[in-house]
């Protein structure tokens, strides 16, 4: 089984892949799948989207990562380490997914992909734990296909506290250029809103996975996980059939983790709260109603 752990940015789903990394049978896939879903890589080819003004980018990334006599590949786009036969992998499918083969021998090469990486992470492992692996807006009808049969979780958060970390991290200018300006006004004000639509964005697009995947993708907040730590990993095991495994070393403390709530009282002023409101209102409605709770 494909567990695929998705967050909403800087919303705590890392709480959620420590916890599964207590499992004895869950394999971790190293690094976030970039080669899946970012611009002109394997997605996109499936898709049909790469043109002459729209190019691939398969080759540029396999040259990034290979240097002759190298154990160890540096992922240029995050910088993790990847290991020498994911990057063979890549290259020996990549040729039918680059090619002018059919969509559906390209999803099955895609397919080939990920069961090679997990042939690397997580073999004689039942679950293997894809963290960040889709652009949640894109590509509806490629990932489902080429990670099946997946349970996914969504990790949302009080947006007070998510717009707080994004502060804390140095996030909040990392992608308010120019453009972004022109449309919600410059400065730390502008950048929130910015922040903000961008949110909401995500959420909606969140909610559409979950109504067209009811069998297959739930979400649960940050604060959950970690106040009702024991009653979500019940939920968790039983959704994704993972067995229980007490006796594993823990990872996640979720002591620790409770001190990223309620940041928010030290990042952010009256004003910049009241332009949260109404994400805030939607989350504890969000909580309120949460079918994966009941």
């Amino acid at each position: 089984m494909n567990i695929l752990v998705c967050g909403l940015l800087w919303s705590g789903s890392s709480a959620l892949v420590d916890m599964l990394k207590e499992y004895s049978d869950v394999g971790l896939i190293q690094g976030e799948l970039d080669e899946l879903r970012r611009p002109g890589m394997i997605s996109d080819h499936i898709d049909g989207l790469i043109s002459d003004v729209y190019p691939s980018q398969v080759e540029i990334f396999l040259k990034a990562q290979y240097k002759p006599g190298r154990k160890l590949l540096k992922n240029f786009l995050n910088g993790h380490l990847y290991n020498l036969k994911r990057w063979r992998a890549l290259k020996e499918h990549s040729r039918i997914i680059t090619s002018s083969a059919s969509r559906e021998e390209k999803l099955a090469a895609a397919r080939k992909y990920t069961g090679a990486i997990k042939d690397i992470y997580a073999e004689g492992k039942s679950h293997a734990v894809f963290d960040q692996p889709i652009i949640i807006s894109q590509h509806l009808d490629v990932w489902p296909k080429v990670f099946s049969p997946f349970k996914m979780f969504f990790i949302y958060r009080d947006p007070r506290d998510q717009l707080a970390q994004i502060i804390k991290q140095n996030h909040l200018f990392l992608h308010f250029r120019a453009p972004e300006q022109d449309i919600y006004g410059g400065g730390r004000l502008g950048a929130i809103k910015y922040q903000i639509h961008t949110l909401k964005t995500r959420i909606k697009w969140m909610e559409k996975i979950i109504v067209t995947q009811p069998e297959n993708a739930v979400a649960l907040s940050f604060e959950r996980l970690v106040r009702d730590n024991e009653f979500i990993r019940a939920k968790v095991e039983l959704f994704s059939g993972l067995l229980s495994d007490s006796n594993n070393e823990k990872v996640l403390d979720p002591k620790i983790s409770e001190k990223n709530i309620g940041i928010y009282k030290s990042y952010l002023s009256d004003d910049e709260l009241e332009l949260i409101d109404e994400l805030y209102k939607d989350y504890l409605i969000r909580e309120q109603k949460n079918r994966f709770y009941q």
